[in-house]
């Protein structure tokens, strides 16, 4: 039998770094929502996206943590905020199809706007879902020995020439 290569790291780290860009970006839209009520208020959409925003910045923050700290946990945080942003730019779309706006778009082309953003959500729920960000996750941390404090390897006394920084 020969060993099995070590799980690469790649999707599970690409996952957690779009998942990082989506926080930034439902943040951006919390702020904007949050600016907008001090405001006077906001329609019952914007309410809904803001309180989707929110959700949104605590499940895919949390979910790139726990993914860049090698928490499997957050897998399961990143597959559920990834599929709910990707369900809700799909309700956006079809609300500007249906005439019922959505903070500013309207029609055919806005409506296709609404959906790039999905793009990024789409591709982290694909990249974590991949074996490979499992098999990564799963993966024992390795270990590296203890060190001992206040112990100094001494030089071989054979070698008669000290190594650099002794």
């Amino acid at each position: 039998m020969s060993p099995q290569p070590r799980p690469a790291a790649a999707t599970a780290i690409t996952s957690a770094a779009l998942a990082a860009l989506g926080t930034v970006w439902h943040g951006t839209g919390a702020i904007t929502g949050l600016i907008g009520t001090a405001q006077g208020g906001l329609s019952w959409v914007g309410n809904l996206a803001l309180l989707f925003d929110l959700v949104l910045v605590v499940l895919l923050s949390l979910g790139a943590a726990l993914v860049f700290g090698r928490k499997s946990a957050g897998r399961a945080l990143l597959i559920t905020g990834s599929a709910i942003a990707v369900l809700l730019y799909l309700l956006a779309f079809v609300l500007g199809l249906n005439g019922i706006p959505h903070l500013v778009a309207r029609g055919v082309l806005p409506g296709v706007l609404v959906l790039l953003p999905a793009i990024p959500a789409i591709a982290t729920v694909v990249l974590v879902l991949l074996p490979a960000t499992s098999r990564w996750l799963n993966q024992p941390v390795p270990r590296f020995p203890h060190h001992q404090h206040g112990y100094q390897p001494q030089p071989d006394p054979r070698q008669g020439v000290r190594p650099f920084g002794w």
